[in-house]
């Protein structure tokens, strides 16, 4: 009798593990928020440099999102010195990247472009003060775009063919990128489907439109990025938008759209929305300036 009781316990408890697993929920698909990201590269320069000794400056920038950065859409400064103290020019304190550098793709294992940086070979303290730490500012200033594809329901409601309620992000291809639309949702209004789209910053840096002044980058362009909708539906996106599918859209707001069901099918139609914004981000490091 014991060893029946024991085999049912067991056959239960195995039941029970097994509705575990299945009722697990799947995880939403995971989002990369860098682009460019700039990483400072061991002994260049040196964690300690004395007077009169020479020294590289390099960094190294690698693409860490989904967008293709072409030649010289990816500018770098080297701040928060006196540059005449460590025998600088001008020249020397901005660069921009030579080459292409190739987006990433995460899922597939394909890592983005890299290039290596150069500020100068031959960075010299010449300054009277010594034995203290120098810090080093590198700040990027670059031209990204987010993508995002998804389906939406143009209906008035709910039905076999597709449904009004839930976030349309599930399921969605969402590129990797600081820049986020983090909902799309629906709702009926009057004879209008309205569809809304948040839009977020997601990265470490400041975003501002592409217009921006990298060196002294403008405040009244920071916070806003350009919007694109691309689909076959005839959207009205204003007034949140300038025009009916594209204009400057503010980050933390919410764009709205509507498209007139009046007469029309319901159905499930594709939208793509594309940002395009310049991201400015900044890495610190420190120099020790001794004897």
């Amino acid at each position: 009798m014991k060893i029946a009781k024991l085999l049912i316990l067991a056959l239960l408890l195995s039941m029970l593990a097994f509705g575990q697993q299945g009722c697990k929920r799947e995880k939403a698909p995971e989002v990369g928020t860098q682009g460019i990201v700039i990483s400072s590269i061991p002994a260049a320069p040196p964690a300690e440099v004395s007077k009169g000794q020479q020294c590289p400056i390099y960094v190294f920038l690698e693409n860490k999102g989904s967008y293709d950065v072409k030649a010289g859409e990816a500018k770098i400064f080297l701040e928060g010195l006196a540059p005449e103290l460590f025998s600088l020019t001008k020249t020397d304190l901005a660069k921009q990247n030579a080459a292409e550098l190739k987006k990433a793709n995460r899922d597939a294992g394909i890592v983005g472009g890299r290039e290596r940086i150069i500020f100068t070979d031959k960075a010299k303290y010449i300054g009277q003060n010594v034995g203290y730490t120098q810090p080093l500012i590198y700040k990027s200033c670059y031209v990204y775009e987010t993508t995002v594809r998804a389906d939406v329901c143009m209906a008035l409601q709910s039905s076999a063919v597709c449904a009004l309620e839930g976030d349309k992000l599930k399921g969605a291809a969402i590129g990797d990128a600081p820049m986020q639309i983090t909902s799309i949702n629906e709702e009926r209004s009057g004879q209008n489907v309205l569809i809304k789209f948040k839009i977020e910053n997601k990265g470490t840096g400041n975003v501002y439109l592409p217009t921006v002044n990298c060196e002294k980058p403008e405040a009244f362009l920071q916070d806003s990025v350009l919007v694109d909708i691309q689909t076959e539906e005839p959207l009205d996106c204003k007034p949140t938008l300038s025009e009916e599918k594209s204009g400057e859209g503010r980050v933390n707001s919410i764009v709205v759209c509507k498209r007139n069901m009046q007469n029309v099918a319901e159905r499930l139609s594709p939208i793509t929305l594309n940002l395009r914004y310049t991201y400015v981000e900044t890495t610190r490091t420190a120099l020790n300036v001794t004897e």
